[in-house]
């Protein structure tokens, strides 16, 4: 389907169809207190997104649960991995150590091991929230980059083609992890 934009909540359309007129089995009545419009299951729905946009929604059936905020990516190592490394993906979906002088990992950055995985073992990533780990020494409130060969790194090392923030240090042993998109250098 398509998006409904709204210009009042009593206003919208849809590919020039002006409400209160029927698009496929949804009645499109709107009032300045609503807050869900729904058809037969099989239709779509109408969910207000703010209070002048609103947005014509496919239902289908349930997908598989996603990640938690700050939940870890289980990812197969492709050879022995140490913890609280970045890591990217290789061309065989495995976990790879990221490297900043490497082009062909711009954009596979996934996040930080959390722990250590042997080969084809199943690599626990984070790429957002917070990660401790008592070995940091990190000056508060700095960026955390992608350095060489999975290193996290405060300043760019000699070689790199690409700038990748992956978090900013939030005491000597914190990070707020939070993978930026790939900037070429």
């Amino acid at each position: 389907m398509s998006l409904v934009t709204a210009l009042t909540p009593k206003h919208a359309s849809v590919a020039g169809v002006t409400s209160p007129e029927r698009v496929t089995d949804l009645s499109l009545t709107l009032s300045s207190t609503l807050t869900q419009v729904s058809g037969p299951p099989s239709a779509s729905t109408l969910e207000v997104v703010s209070p002048i946009l609103l947005s014509l929604v496919n239902t289908g059936i349930q997908g598989p649960p996603g990640l938690a905020a700050g939940a870890l990516a289980q990812v197969p190592a492709s050879v022995a991995l140490s913890g609280h490394q970045v890591i990217a993906v290789n061309a065989l979906g495995e976990a790879v150590y990221a490297s900043a002088d490497d082009p062909a990992q711009v954009g596979k950055v996934l996040g930080i091991s959390t722990s250590a995985a042997i080969a084809g073992a199943l690599l626990p990533v984070q790429s957002k929230d917070v990660l401790e780990f008592a070995g940091w020494s990190w000056v508060p409130d700095s960026v955390v980059m992608l350095g060489l060969n999975g290193a996290l790194v405060s300043t760019l090392p000699p070689g790199a083609v690409f700038l990748q923030v992956v978090g900013r240090a939030l005491s000597a042993t914190r990070i707020l992890v939070g993978v930026q998109p790939p900037i070429y250098l």
